[in-house]
């Protein structure tokens, strides 16, 4: 593009909106992100946590390269250069012109507008409330009946959550799904796709916030149609709520609650799938209500020419699902139909891609260069020190500032002091200015939240060729003047103290240059199926050179056996146009027949040697990497497969589809087996895509003889979504559903010799409305054996040392947050490599992976920029560093430790246990922790301050609400990367320097930031990094107590994040005051 280039529209600022703003910038190009609300967010602000990881909501929204917690009172709009956020827009006109849409909006009172080059429209959804539920459920009538959004709310704000009717304990909670989902009378006909998971969370809210409490767990069921635990880890969720907790399930639609008078408890009449309808009461019903279409689509549709289905919902094309029908508009989020977060963050990342890739093909490129100029590499061995103060209106309130500028000025070391107003933009430019100027090597800024602003301004610095100078940031607003709010003298001489402790440890920085590679402008991926034919062409078609290698003599992969998507879509002549298209592609190269032999070097530089057709070697030199290996259909040995010629798997069933086979025209029964060999013991997931297959099959059947009997015996039909329409047209053609329990699987045989025509097969299923056995005679039985990942999985993962999940798909760095980067830079997994899905969202996928990946083919030079752990001192390879690693980044090599920068996340668990004091990490050094303590006060003997030791993320946002708690008159809080990094030295060493109590604050069990984010309930990922410390806290106890030291004097709180606006109390109790 041109300098006068129009950037991005981005409508809508929830979490897709934010991934696609996010995810354009990072490609070069400008964005405008408007929100009607206040701030950006969407629904996932108000709730406390998301499934399946049980993650803190405020985590997944906060900006991924960074600690910044959205719930901190410091939600300041500072992120990428590239974006601008404009909060409480209401949009009035949109004028569709391709290349230059016009927008007329009201912000802050006033007509603004704005052109534009693309639109991505991510206004998300709206809560739905069908007018029956008042009626039916009595819902606004009485206490005890809430939305599943309410009781959310409720629990994040109160942390439990008594009887409503009288206060009294709750012993019985139901929850009742599809309250107006799933029922085209009352409601809507569409599944919402998210309510049985979220039910399932809030389940195990309301069982932990009853542990917690120490109080008797209630009694919860969950009464529903379909349980769809579709996602790769949600069934290990379901099953750790009914083996732990012991949640119940029935199979039910209620018929009606009522409360009577007098009693505070609630009558739920409801008709199990077996036996006669019953009564019971409980406690609290909650209603999982679902979602609509935003308000205002209509107008929003109108005004772009887009389409809308049946349901208000985006329409768009079968086989590109972030793309509307109209050039230059594209979709993400609840807005093309109900999704969950997962497929709402691909979606925004996938929209970004598929933007970028037509602004590319219409001669428009990046507003912005994202490289960065090239750094001296030099570090001053005596560097000059400035201190920074931030002169805004929130400190001088409470702070003498220029007294403040005084006393720095006195410290021994300082070079420079001057007062920067940082809130303003100007002020980046300015800090820049004088640190060239005077030369500074050193930099202390005071200001507000370091969370905050350390992202921002050590970007500023890399971006000016600047990242060897050591930074630290003193949140002198919450850490002084709002603890000691009222009382200047005292909050002016706590940031004194601060301030003078940041610039003893930033004295004490040796700065570390990470490694840096000049970026090959080439990509590697890896599998020619639906997801890697795609990533490919989108990196081709904005401009890098593609390799792709596919094991097969063909590109296709599962796509060579498909016939139709459920949608209608042609896959095979979609599979032929996207095949010419690859093998013309200037950029593109094709390896066929080939396969990876091994790979050596590091993000931006990687060499990778194939074999082609078994003889013929060759070295690609790339820069990234995208692992797209597919996932294959199961066989298995169940019910007579390979035994007997009537019985096929789904994949088999489209050949015969395929080639028109008369053995279908003349199938006059056929019965579907759904989840075989899956969601047990031995595949403990579901694999997403075989219901809506059977749905698709059955009706393609339908077609070939409408005659037919077609049965389907299933445990849940998972047609999430908008994929509804068609298990009811399925229903509607006359296929009859048939369920089964787990436990009372069909069983299969052949037809006997004389009894009935050659090639049939009796299956024989127990039908719970019946309470009998049914025996069905087949002339074709279809299987649905699900997927599971190719065995080649494990040695690719060696290789490039991504790690697997426990299912042997590629683990991404989290779920629902990073759903296709590996936790190894650079290298990036999509489509059925990650786990299962269908074709839509394995393309939406690939376009993601894509996009990730031409960011970093964008760059001139690739460096790691968080900080790791090194090996620098005597290492005896005790194997200490290889046990408490979260991540499995050391390990021992020549006898000595080596760290891996590309797994390391930089806790310091390892610093902090390695016995030789042999492991150091920049800014969080045993040298720079032991200065600040050092510096703690001039009359610490005197005055006993308490040190508050804060991890990163949880922690420190409750810091940050400090002034909203009880806090002793003494406090200095120092912040680490994560607990972890405290051990037993530095409690010792800041008793030593005259402190009297020491609080060790960090996450609540099993939400350390630092551990390999998982799937509630699924296999233990690895350490958590705390635990591994409480054996050198417990020494440090035993330690201060031989001293005479009171046994309060360590204390550790693992706290949740904190409500807005209010923190969880950091001490509990007044400091503990020393031996005599």
């Amino acid at each position: 593009m041109k300098k006068d280039a129009l950037p991005i529209a981005v409508l809508g600022a929830g979490i897709a909106g934010v991934q696609a703003a996010l995810d354009l910038s990072r490609l070069g190009y400008q964005v405008v992100l408007l929100e009607r609300s206040s701030r950006p967010g969407g629904k996932l602000t108000v709730l406390p946590k998301t499934f399946p990881t049980n993650d803190c909501s405020a985590c997944v929204l906060s900006p991924p390269d960074s600690f910044f917690c959205i719930r901190s009172p410091h939600f300041i709009k500072q992120g990428s250069d590239n974006i601008t956020l404009l909060t409480g827009v209401e949009v009035k006109k949109l004028t569709r012109n391709p290349g230059n849409f016009s927008l007329h909006f009201y912000r802050e009172g006033r007509e603004e507008e704005l052109n534009a080059a693309a639109l991505i429209l991510c206004p998300g959804y709206e809560e739905y409330l069908p007018a029956n539920l008042d009626a039916r459920y009595g819902y606004g009538r009485y206490p005890g009946v809430l939305t599943g959004l309410e009781l959310e709310q409720r629990l994040g704000a109160e942390g439990y959550l008594c009887r409503p009717g009288d206060n009294g304990p709750l012993q019985q909670v139901a929850f009742i799904q599809c309250a107006g989902s799933r029922d085209p009378a009352g409601g809507v006909a569409y599944c919402s796709a998210v309510c049985c998971m979220y039910a399932l969370k809030e389940a195990l809210m309301l069982y932990e916030a009853a542990a917690a409490r120490k109080l008797p767990l209630p009694e919860i069921t969950l009464f529903y149609m379909d349980l769809r635990t579709y996602g790769r880890a949600y069934e290990s969720y379901l099953a750790k709520a009914r083996q732990e907790y012991g949640l119940k399930l029935v199979r039910s639609r209620i018929h009606s609650i009522i409360q009577l008078p007098g009693n505070p408890r609630l009558t739920i009449r409801y008709a199990p799938e077996e036996g006669p309808a019953r009564v019971a009461e409980f406690d609290l019903a909650v209603l999982a209500t679902g979602l609509r279409p935003p308000d205002g689509a209509r107008d929003l549709a109108a005004a772009l020419g887009i389409e809308l289905d049946a349901y208000g919902f985006c329409q768009t094309s079968p086989l590109a699902p972030v793309s509307t029908l109209q050039p230059g508009i594209f979709v993400a989020g609840a807005f093309s139909g109900p999704c969950d977060v997962i497929d709402a963050v691909t979606q925004g990342s996938a929209a970004a891609t598929a933007c970028a890739a037509w602004l590319k093909e219409n001669g428009a490129g990046p507003v912005k260069s994202p490289l960065l100029p090239p750094s001296s590499g030099a570090i001053d061995p005596s560097p000059r020190t400035g201190v920074f103060i931030c002169g805004c209106d929130h400190l001088a309130a409470d702070l003498d500032l220029k007294g403040l500028e005084e006393y720095c000025r006195s410290l021994p070391g300082v070079d420079m002091v001057q007062k920067l107003s940082l809130c303003d933009p100007p002020a980046g430019e300015q800090l820049l200015r004088a640190i060239n100027e005077n030369g500074l090597g050193r930099v202390v800024v005071a200001a507000c939240s370091a969370r905050a602003l350390e992202p921002v301004l050590k970007a500023r610095l890399d971006q000016a060729g600047l990242p060897g100078v050591g930074l630290k940031i003193v949140n002198i607003l919450d850490h002084a003047a709002r603890i000691y709010s009222g009382r200047v003298e005292m909050a002016t001489r706590k940031a004194g103290d601060l301030v003078r402790m940041a610039i003893a440890g930033v004295k004490a920085t040796v700065p570390y240059m990470n490694e840096e590679a000049t970026v090959t402008p080439a990509a590697l991926v890896i599998g020619g199926g639906a997801a890697g034919m795609t990533a490919a062409l989108h990196l081709g078609d904005l401009g890098h050179e593609v390799h792709l290698v596919e094991k097969e003599a063909q590109l296709g992969g599962n796509l060579l056996r498909m016939q139709r998507t459920l949608r209608g879509a042609d896959v095979q002549a979609w599979l032929a146009g996207q095949t010419w298209r690859l093998m013309q592609h200037p950029r593109i190269h094709v390896h066929l027949d080939a396969r990876i032999l091994d790979t050596s070097g590091k993000p931006g530089c990687f060499q990778t040697e194939i074999e082609i057709a078994g003889e013929r070697r060759e070295s690609i030199t790339h820069g990234v990497t995208i692992l797209a290996t597919g996932a294959g259909e199961k066989k298995t040995q169940q019910y007579l497969y390979s035994q007997h010629p009537a019985v096929v798997t789904a994949l088999e069933l489209e050949d015969l589809l395929k080639t028109r086979s008369p053995r279908l025209a003349g199938a006059q029964r056929v019965v579907f087996i759904q989840c075989v060999d899956s969601r047990d013991a031995g595949h403990p997931y579901c694999s997403r895509t075989c219901c809506s297959e059977t749905l698709k099959n059955a009706l393609e059947l339908k077609k070939i003889n409408p005659a037919a009997a077609i049965y389907v015996l299933n445990r849940d039909i998972m047609a999430y979504g908008l994929q509804e329409q068609w298990y009811e047209a399925a229903r509607s053609r006359g296929v009859v559903f048939l369920h089964y329990q787990p436990g009372e699987p069909p069983r299969v045989t052949p037809l006997a010799a004389g009894t009935g025509p050659e090639g049939k097969l009796l299956v024989r299923a127990y039908e719970a409305i019946l309470e009998e056995e049914v025996t069905i005679e087949a002339d074709l039985l279809v299987l649905a054996t699900g997927m599971e990942p190719p065995a080649e999985n494990r040695r690719l993962a060696a290789l490039f040392r991504v790690p697997l999940d426990e299912r042997g798909f590629f683990a991404t760095s989290h779920p629902k947050l990073k759903p296709v980067e590996t936790p190894v830079p650079g290298i990036y997994t999509c489509g059925l490599a990650a786990g299962p899905g269908n074709l839509e969202e394995a393309l939406a996928s690939a376009q993601a992976a894509a996009g990730k990946a031409a960011a970093d083919l964008a760059r001139e030079r690739y460096e790691l920029h968080r900080q790791v752990a090194r090996v620098e001192g005597a290492c005896a390879a005790c194997l200490t560093c290889v046990r408490v690693c979260p991540q499995g980044a050391p390990a021992i090599k020549d006898h000595r430790s080596h760290i891996d920068p590309l797994l390391c996340q930089g806790c310091g668990a390892c610093v902090a246990a390695c016995p030789a004091r042999a492991i150091t990490l920049t800014g969080y050094s045993h040298t720079e922790i032991e200065a600040e303590l050092q510096a703690l006060s001039p009359e610490a003997e005197k005055v006993h301050p308490t040190v508050i030791f804060t991890c990163s993320y949880c922690a420190y946002a409750n810091s940050e609400n400090a002034g909203s708690t009880s806090c002793p008159d003494d406090v200095s809080i120092l912040q680490v990367p994560c607990l972890s990094r405290v051990g037993t030295l530095e409690v010792l060493r800041a008793i030593e320097a005259g402190a009297r109590q020491i609080v060790l604050t960090g996450c609540v069990a099993g939400q350390c930031h630092f551990r390999p984010a998982r799937a509630f309930g699924s296999q233990d990922p690895g350490p958590d990094p705390m635990l591994c410390q409480e054996q050198a806290w417990r020494r440090a106890r035993k330690i201060l107590g031989e001293l005479g030291f009171d046994g309060d004097t360590v204390k550790v709180l693992r706290l949740p994040p904190p409500t807005p606006g209010r923190g969880q109390p950091l001490v509990s109790c007044p400091a503990v005051k020393p031996p005599a």
